[in-house]
């Protein structure tokens, strides 16, 4: 009878791991030149078994994980495979052992995937602020605990990024360019999952931090966003690793792709694999499910390998680059300008990332890589200014050669450089450029924020930084001091960029910091 009461009895226990996914700032381009792609993914985790007690029984142990590759239309699942065998339940696979006796058990996923970049074919206006059924989408527009896109800061910057604008694709790629253009990558972070709101106020974080401010900045427009965990390719590290993205909607197309992290708008490359969809960034990859007692169970952050098996058809250019250089011949010293007209040969919207490569003689005035948004058979312009170096070989005539790349696609232009060809201004090279193309301000600002206002003595708190350079010129070599800790900057104008310092509380009392 004592046995019976005991099994009827048992204690259930549910134990839910999250994960926290990072990622490196851009993907190698050949994850965009095939139309598709074969992969091998292997997703592993394992579960430690510790006994509490010397009465510790452990009779069932079942670990659910709703972490695995999906079939999406970008996404072909060919084949998939566990171990041990696994059963599926509400669209999680679910591992079982009975009266297990190791320390450590463990479970395997091994999928072959077939991917294709997921770009988006948008041929037509579509409106903003969008006509959705609001009691469909609810899941996807409404705030959740890292999501808080019904904080004021993000409602203001969100209407900000909107503003004067009425094409959705115009709106979210202006919002999910400026995420990318002004969050500073830190892997420090990649442990722990920050709120949307802090992110817009420290201006850093990794895939999880970009994805969800981006996403809290989408909802509170009313414009639906999905929060994507999945793998990806590592530029970084030159292998795969967890990931995360976005997905939003466009009414009469659907779910459209963004990668804020990555700089990939209205698309990703092939080595973005979906595992799980959420509207949370804290998604709930495992759940242990026992019946025993005097047990201490826990499961590790899942692991990740994966590498390309084949490609398949090559992909073409959906744009023209025509390149020009201002001035062909120019002394040392010499300002000069470079243009990209970008031609969209398609009836469809296109986005693109556009870079431009320079000798180590050429400074840069501008960003190096913009992103661009053109409608179906658009034409527009981009301006790279660039300085030749004062300090050259005045018996030399330089050839400088310039590459103008996008995504499939790059253009080579040069021009020469010698002591007595003529020396251009900057004013002279401005007034070739559209007035609403300019930087409006002049100077910088430095403005720094404490994550905490009140700290223990031997407490420590994060201060962030932002440097902002207004000026219609580089700052190079520029001082940046906290206490000791000194960093030497460089940053291009327009540009934005964040330092993080750290301020540990020795004594007590009110402390006035200074920043120089």
């Amino acid at each position: 009878m004592k046995y019976t009461v005991m099994i009827i009895t048992a204690i259930l226990f549910l134990f839910i791991l999250p994960i926290s996914v990072t990622a490196a700032n851009q993907t190698k381009t050949d994850w965009l030149s095939y139309q598709q792609y074969k992969l091998k993914a292997t997703i592993q985790t394992n579960i430690n078994i510790a006994k509490t007690s010397t009465r510790a029984r452990l009779e069932m142990l079942e670990a659910r994980t709703s972490l695995f590759p999906q079939q999406t239309a970008s996404q072909s699942i060919l084949s998939i495979t566990t171990q041990p065998p696994v059963a599926e339940k509400n669209h999680e696979l679910a591992f079982k052992w009975y009266n297990p006796e190791e320390e450590t058990l463990s479970y395997r996923i091994d999928a072959i995937v077939q991917t294709t970049p997921a770009t988006a074919k948008i041929k037509t206006k579509v409106a903003f602020p969008p006509n959705i059924d609001m009691e469909k989408f609810s899941l996807y527009l409404e705030p959740t605990e890292l999501i808080d896109s019904d904080n004021h800061a993000i409602k203001e910057k969100a209407i900000e990024l909107a503003s004067g604008k009425d094409d959705l694709f115009d709106v979210v790629f202006t919002i999910a360019n400026w995420v990318h253009q002004h969050i500073n990558y830190n892997e420090l972070l990649g442990k722990e999952v920050k709120k949307a709101s802090w992110v817009l106020t420290y201006r850093q974080g990794t895939c999880d931090e970009f994805t969800s401010l981006f996403i809290a900045l989408c909802r509170a427009l009313g414009i639906p966003a999905k929060y994507i965990s999945g793998i990806a390719y590592s530029n970084i590290i030159s292998a795969f690793e967890m990931h995360a993205w976005a997905s939003v909607y466009f009414p009469g197309y659907g779910w459209i792709p963004f990668d804020p992290t990555y700089g990939q708008f209205g698309y990703v490359d092939a080595s973005h694999i979906v595992l799980k969809e959420s509207h949370d960034a804290e998604t709930k990859a495992i759940k242990l499910i026992w019946e025993g007692s005097g047990m201490e169970i826990t499961a590790s952050q899942p692991t990740v390998l994966a590498y390309l098996i084949e490609t398949s058809g090559k992909r073409k250019s959906l744009i023209e680059i025509t390149p020009s250089i201002l001035f062909k011949r120019t002394g040392f010293g010499s300002y000069n300008l470079v243009k990209a007209t970008i031609t969209n040969k398609n009836n469809f919207y296109v986005s693109e990332e556009i870079s431009l490569a320079k000798p180590n003689e050429i400074e840069l005035l501008d960003a190096q890589t913009k992103h661009i948004l053109l409608k179906p058979n658009e034409e527009k312009q981009i301006f790279w200014r660039i300085k030749v170096k004062p300090d050259l070989e005045r018996n030399a005539i330089y050839t400088f050669p310039l590459i103008i790349k996008s995504n499939l696609l790059s253009k080579q232009l040069e021009f020469k450089s010698a002591y007595k060809e003529p020396i251009y201004s900057l004013s002279t090279v401005n007034q070739h450029i559209p007035e609403q193309l300019l930087p409006k301000e002049e100077g910088a600002t430095l403005q720094c924020i404490a994550e905490k206002q009140t700290l223990a003595v031997g407490e420590s708190s994060l201060i962030s930084c932002t440097l902002k350079n207004n000026n219609p010129f580089p700052i190079e070599q520029l001082q940046l001091c906290f206490d000791k800790d000194c960093r030497t900057v460089s940053i291009q104008s327009g540009e934005e960029k964040v330092f993080p310092f750290i301020f540990s509380s020795k004594t007590a009392g009110e402390k006035d910091l200074t920043i120089t």
